[in-house]
């Protein structure tokens, strides 16, 4: 995949979250807010939540 976050998204929905946990983590900052703006702009709002709530 081109996309870290496409990657995030696919690994989460795949249902290995605790890899995505990991992936999650190897983020800095800045590009923590920029997954979550993308989750806004690209993923379907059922999923949202869900993938958001694992972040924390």
């Amino acid at each position: 995949m081109d996309n870290i976050f496409e990657y995030m998204v696919s690994v989460y929905l795949n249902g290995n979250i605790s890899a995505f946990g990991e992936l999650y983590k190897e983020l800095n900052r800045k590009d923590r807010r920029e997954f979550i703006t993308y989750l806004f702009s690209e993923v379907a709002p059922i999923h949202i939540q869900e993938i958001i709530l694992a972040t924390i």
